[in-house]
């Protein structure tokens, strides 16, 4: 990991059929029947969240179980809907639509108990094309200043995007934040190691170093030309140049990536490599 992106949480809403006998998360913290997560896969983060809400609510480990992996959201639609599942949890923002046509009842949320995504590269990239990494980030943290500063436009592209309601859409925009640092802070890693280490996901406490590669200072673009920090990398070539084009991501609503191609002569191409980055 190189830099976070976002500084929020993100907000995982929790879902159960229309027709469920479940209305609130209090019905389950009364109640003493078995609570059935419905997951995409086992390590998933729908996995991951329903064991940390679980546990933050004092609800006995012997009540939760995990029905049959769904793989997504239609068929943990599908789980709910035929009884192989109580509920489960997914991205409040892009789930709320199913709820307001009366596929699926909202009946609570939990946040993440850390920043919801980071940016990864691989050692390759990280190791071989310094600048052309630096470039990527600071096209990223650029796109999202500007989003962000564009307001009302941003929303409107929000909704015609992904086509929620246009007030839902201003309340996710009102909650987002992207980072400006590339610093990824240590108690971050640790309430995330912690959170992985309980659900059984990992099972060892990976040092700082064998996560985290850290930068420095940020990378700024201004008027459309990265503009370094005080320092000096040197470009050592990686071994394969066969590509010719600079991949940048930039920035996009609703915690996701639009892919866009740079050529070299691109102020923001700073080398001849390629890369991706995923969050």
């Amino acid at each position: 990991m190189v830099a976070p992106y976002v500084s929020v949480p993100l907000r995982w809403g929790v879902w159960a059929a229309p027709d469920s006998p479940i209305t609130s998360l209090e019905d389950l913290d009364a109640g003493h029947g078995p609570i059935i997560f419905g997951i995409s896969r086992f390590g998933s983060g729908s996995h991951l969240m329903a064991t940390i809400m679980a546990n933050a609510r004092g609800w006995d480990p012997e009540r939760v179980s995990f029905a049959k992996p769904c793989g997504s959201l239609d068929g943990l639609e599908a789980a709910v809907a035929s009884g192989a599942a109580s509920l489960f949890m997914w991205n409040h923002s892009t789930t709320k639509p199913l709820a307001d046509a009366g596929r699926l009842r909202h009946v609570g949320d939990c946040f993440t108990p850390w920043p919801c995504f980071m940016i990864a590269v691989s050692r390759a990239l990280l190791e071989h094309n310094r600048p052309a990494l630096d470039a990527m980030l600071a096209t990223i943290k650029d796109a999202a200043r500007t989003f962000v500063a564009e307001g009302e436009a941003s929303v409107d592209f929000v909704v015609k995007k992904h086509g929620i309601a246009r007030q839902d859409a201003a309340d996710w925009f009102a909650s987002v934040g992207y980072a400006e640092s590339n610093h990824i802070d240590d108690a971050v890693l640790s309430s995330a190691i912690t959170a992985l280490r309980a659900t059984k996901i990992i099972d060892t406490v990976p040092a700082r170093d064998d996560l985290v590669a850290d930068l420095g200072p940020a990378v700024v673009v201004e008027g459309g030309h990265v503009i370094p920090p005080p320092s000096h990398w040197e470009y050592a070539p990686a071994e394969d140049e066969s590509f010719t084009g600079l991949i940048c991501a930039a920035a996009s609503p609703v915690y996701g990536l639009s892919w866009a191609e740079y050529e070299p002569s691109s102020p923001v191409a700073s080398s001849g490599s390629s890369f991706m980055a995923f969050m």
